[in-house]
């Protein structure tokens, strides 16, 4: 309720950013219905955040995802497309793996959040703030209860496109199972390269929000 009388004026100032995309995935999200699917695994592993916040069970938000495939023919044939703060060994069309120490990875793929058609959002700010920022016709669903350790209903529902989902947690001895711990430094390294289009090359780091369009 804090931001809503901002909303026009953020999303417009964010669509306007400049956020380099690779090619590739520019294409992916531009030649095909999508389906967002945000897990947020990394932190929320640690125990005062599991305790606190809860780790949301996968399994809960790939029913969701099913369930849109199954009842809305719009996205009957959409490609589901995974992001997580973990590199998770989930057989999505796409997996999207966010990393701390690099601001440009970060930025690009919550940037190709926004450009989901649909949106399951995790019990994060990240996915809420992408849904938030990629407009109101988007449609997307949200947990219904947003911390484990509190029984209050999740009251964020930001536009009358928001659908609710139920939600369990799991302890993160079970999220770890899910987690690939190899070669995380590799494939950051792999990723930036290609953003920044030459292996070897360093581009300046851009700032979340220019006054340059974004192509």
């Amino acid at each position: 309720r804090y931001v809503e009388p901002f909303r026009s004026f953020l999303t417009s100032e964010f669509k306007k950013s400049r956020i380099p995309l690779p090619r590739d995935s520019r294409d992916f999200f531009s030649e095909n219905n999508t389906i967002g699917i945000h897990f947020r695994m990394g932190d929320y592993l640690k125990q005062k955040w599991e305790k606190r916040l809860g780790i949301l069970n996968p399994d809960v938000e790939i029913e969701e995802a099913r369930r849109i495939l199954a009842e809305k023919p719009a996205f009957e044939d959409a490609k589901i497309v995974g992001f997580s703060n973990s590199k998770l060994l989930l057989p999505f069309d796409l997996n999207l793996t966010t990393n701390r120490s690099s601001v440009p990875l970060d930025l690009a793929i919550f940037k190709m959040m926004t450009n989901c058609d649909y949106l399951v959002c995790g019990n994060s700010s990240f996915s809420l703030w992408a849904e938030y920022l990629s407009g109101p016709d988007r449609p997307n669903s949200m947990p219904a209860r947003y911390q484990a350790s509190s029984d209050d209903i999740s009251t964020q529902v930001h536009t009358n496109k928001t659908e609710a989902f139920p939600v369990t947690f799991i302890a993160a001895s079970e999220a770890m199972k899910l987690v690939d711990r190899s070669d995380k430094r590799g494939q950051r390294r792999n990723t930036m390269q290609r953003l920044r289009g030459k292996p070897g090359t360093r581009r300046r780091r851009q700032r979340p929000f220019s006054n340059e369009s974004n192509t």
